[in-house]
């Protein structure tokens, strides 16, 4: 068993606009779309073995999806753990940048496992904006009381 869990979940912007023939068009277009999230996250080498749980992939309103999964690895402090999540993440990032995806927003719940339960560690924590970059100015950050 890892030491730490975090359940993620990333908002991605699908590179639609709210044009009329793009709405139609969009309905067509969900089961690639979803092809090249999965691929993305798949063939993603950074996330080999640290990915415990299924990928969810949801369509939201304004031509965005949301996908939440499970992060578990072996770490020394819950910092540690947050950085190599998002390391993995901008992998990912990149590979969906490249097909006109564009990240907006990412959520973490973060768990340590210790004695043989679960317990809450530092439960909602944010990405630093020291960590992404450029990112910053597209980044939402999400809190507890928000989900």
């Amino acid at each position: 068993m890892k030491d730490y869990t975090v359940n993620t979940a990333i908002t991605f912007h699908t590179g639609f606009d709210d044009r009329e023939c793009n709405r139609l068009m969009y309905e067509g277009m969900k089961e690639k779309i979803k092809n090249d999230i999965q691929t993305a996250f798949l063939n993603e080498e950074s996330l080999n073995g640290y990915i415990t749980s299924d990928l969810t992939l949801r369509f939201l309103d304004g031509y965005k999806v949301r996908v939440e999964y499970e992060f578990s690895c072996y770490d020394e402090n819950e910092q540690e753990a947050e950085g190599f999540c998002n390391y993995c993440i901008k992998g990912v990032q990149s590979r969906l940048e490249e097909l006109g995806y564009r990240m907006e927003c990412i959520s973490s719940k973060q768990r340590r496992w210790i004695r043989g339960s679960w317990m809450k560690w530092n439960p909602w924590y944010s990405v630093r904006e020291k960590s992404w970059g450029n990112l910053t100015d597209r980044l939402c950050l999400v809190s507890a009381e928000s989900r």
